[in-house]
């Protein structure tokens, strides 16, 4: 069975044709060699270089950081994310309840909260989580696909619409 593996972050092809590996997706050098340096710059220019909003959260998906395209999605700055919870910064309609974010009986179902959680526990990234977002105002829910890679101790994470 031909299978092609592609960069998670970049979607540049890593490896095209017959590897045996059930892995679709991973990390390229390249991307890797930007995740892996103490460089907060050079951390932060090549998360401005991806097209895709990137979040950058803790294993209680505090925000820690985010890129440009996440920062005009979410039509905020960095300092009013900053320390956040996730369901705080994107408006999840159960946020506001008074238990706040990661406290309802709904977030038992985040997909945002639970494949942060898994990649915070095991280490291992996921890709394209298939999951609903329920948004402050919206009639309905989002349905979202929702992406984490672990390096050191900080969790990559990418949502996306379907």
């Amino acid at each position: 069975m031909k299978m092609k593996q592609v960069c998670a972050w970049c979607c540049k092809t890593i490896e095209e044709g017959d590897s045996g590996a059930e892995i679709t997706h991973g990390i390229c050098q390249e991307c890797f060699g930007y995740f892996s340096r103490d460089e907060c710059e050079t951390l932060q220019g090549f998360l401005d270089r991806l097209e895709a909003p990137v979040l950058l959260v803790d294993g209680n998906v505090s925000i820690l950081g985010a890129n440009r395209s996440a920062l005009k999605f979410l039509k905020k700055e960095p300092p009013e994310i900053k320390g956040s919870l996730a369901g705080d910064v994107i408006e999840c309609a159960y946020a506001r309840h008074p238990e706040g974010c990661g406290k309802t009986l709904h977030c038992s179902g985040c997909v945002i909260r639970n494949t942060v959680t898994a990649t915070n526990g095991d280490g291992r990234g996921r890709w394209r989580v298939e999951g609903y977002q329920e948004l402050q105002g919206a009639a309905e829910a989002a349905s979202i696909y929702v992406s984490t890679e672990k390096i050191g101790d900080v969790i990559f994470l990418k949502v996306e619409t379907r």
